[in-house]
């Protein structure tokens, strides 16, 4: 069945009878201004309320009804409500102060059908009656409007012929000056079917919208805004948070968020809500925790200055929402949380410092040092001498102080007096006794050979010269005996008899 829209100023029955409104203002009473009458004397007959003018009244299809019902007894002002209707009357609507019966019919109703209206006076005495109303079909010759869906979901209006006494006999035609889309919302897109209001706001150009787009989809819902209508996501729009209007209103210093179409309160970052409130209902963030150290980056955190059981070291102030902490002398921080989880070296002769480099814990070594076995060492450790494995013997024999030393060229060490190193080699230390040597004395190689008669002492070969003297003289030299006494230069006897 076609849905009719009327369009024209329909002709009242001949039968239609049209009765005026009657107000009657009693001797004994006064006007109230409003059409309303203001008793006076209790004398008035309130009790005999009733409702004239009930029909039937007859009126063919799409033509307007315009009946006025007339209210008598009790004490007036009267007031009229439409309580039940007959499905095929659901267009009849009764004036709250008039009592009109008014509207447009739409489909014949096949015989009198019924409007309960009840009639109230001024000490809310009422009674209800029957209105009775017939619609009867159209007339040959008569044309309405209508509406029709075209394919592309646009709703348009039409011209219907009266057919048989009905509308619905005959199609919805375009007239010839061409259809004019709809504006109405109960009648407008595909097949005509009317708009959502969930999703739309208006007709326009026979096409259900939301504002100037599109029907919402997804979900959304259309919703007023400051611009006007929009299509709102009801479960995370502030604005429209669960429902339309239902707006989360944030507080001082705080945020708020549509979670799943229910309002969320938060702070701003900086700030919080270290009182006891319930921190799930709106309130100020009155604490402060940038800059905070007895609410540092959240309510619950202090600093306190002092050293952990690690590595760290506090300061006692905040700083950005944490704490402020250095490393120990010698650790590193490598994870960007000050942490300081990068030990330095351990300690050999040596100490060191941990750094961070291409995103891991490294050692350095102080003065040059090296890395031993995650130790440092100076470079002139006798136990890692230049090398980590070099170690310069410890208590060589007939060396200064029973010791060597780690020099720039390697181990070295210093003999006593006498000796020397001959084989190069420190893990035997000093062990030729050059200063008794006969056969090269005073040097590892090269030195003098004593000949008979001559001991090789202090480096020199020295003659002995027995009771003769407290001296001797130095192999070679002039001087052939004790006691003779040795010449100037050129004479080569450095040290001579006497």
């Amino acid at each position: 069945m076609k849905r009719i829209v009327l369009s024209f100023v329909p002709l009242l029955l001949a039968s239609l009878s049209l009765l005026p409104v009657a107000c009657f203002v009693p001797e004994d009473g006064t006007d109230g201004g409003d059409g309303s009458v203001v008793v006076q004397d209790a004398s008035v007959d309130a009790s005999s309320l009733e409702i004239s003018n009930l029909g039937p009244h007859e009126i063919a299809e799409a033509e307007s009804l315009t009946v006025q019902l007339v209210g008598d007894g009790g004490v007036p002002a009267y007031v009229w409500d439409r309580v039940s209707w007959d499905d095929s009357l659901e267009w009849v609507a009764v004036g709250k102060f008039t009592g009109v019966l008014q509207g447009r019919a739409r489909t014949q109703t096949f015989g009198p059908r019924s409007v309960v209206i009840r009639l109230t006076d001024s000490q809310q005495r009422s009674i209800e009656r029957e209105v009775l109303i017939d619609v009867k079909g159209c007339r040959p010759g008569q044309t309405t409007f209508c509406m029709f869906g075209e394919s592309s979901g646009v709703c348009k209006e039409g011209i219907a012929s009266c057919s048989n006494g009905t509308f619905d006999g005959g199609p919805c035609m375009e007239p010839d000056g061409g259809a004019t889309p709809s504006d109405e919302f109960e009648l407008c897109g595909a097949g005509c079917q009317g708009c959502d209001p969930r999703i739309s706001s208006q007709c326009v150009e026979g096409v259900c919208v939301c504002g100037a787009e599109s029907p919402c989809q997804n979900g959304e819902e259309c919703c007023s805004t400051d611009g006007g209508r929009a299509c709102s996501d009801l479960k995370h729009d502030v604005q429209n948070c669960g429902a339309c209007g239902e707006r989360c209103i944030p507080f001082a210093k705080g945020t708020v968020a549509c979670e799943e179409g229910v309002c969320t309160f938060g702070c701003s970052p900086g700030w919080g809500r270290c009182s006891p409130e319930d921190p799930s209902v709106p309130g100020a963030c009155e604490t402060e925790l940038f800059n905070n150290p007895q609410h540092c980056g959240d309510c619950a955190t202090q600093c306190y200055p002092g050293q952990d059981a690690g590595s760290v070291v506090y300061s006692g102030n905040c700083t950005a929402g944490t704490c402020e902490k250095a490393c120990v002398t010698g650790y590193a921080d490598c994870g960007g949380n000050a942490e300081c989880e990068c030990p330095p070296p351990a300690v050999g002769d040596d100490t060191g410092t941990a750094y961070c480099g291409g995103g891991s814990c490294q050692v350095t070594c102080d003065d040059d040092g090296r890395l031993c076995d995650g130790a440092c060492f100076k470079w002139d450790s006798r136990t890692h001498c230049r090398l980590c494995d070099v170690t310069c013997p410890a208590n060589p024999p007939n060396t200064v102080t029973n010791s060597t030393v780690c020099a720039p060229g390697g181990c070295t060490g210093t003999c006593l007096p006498g000796w020397e190193n001959c084989d190069g080699s420190w893990a035997n230390g000093c062990e030729v006794y050059v200063d008794g040597n006969e056969a090269s004395c005073g040097a590892c190689t090269g030195g003098t050979v004593c000949t008979v008669g001559f001991t090789c002492s202090g480096g020199h070969c020295l003659q002995d010269c027995g009771d003769l003297g407290n001296t001797v003289c130095e192999q070679p030299s002039q001087c052939v005996g004790c006691d003779l006494e040795c010449g100037p230069p050129p004479i080569n006897c450095p040290m001579c008899c006497s």
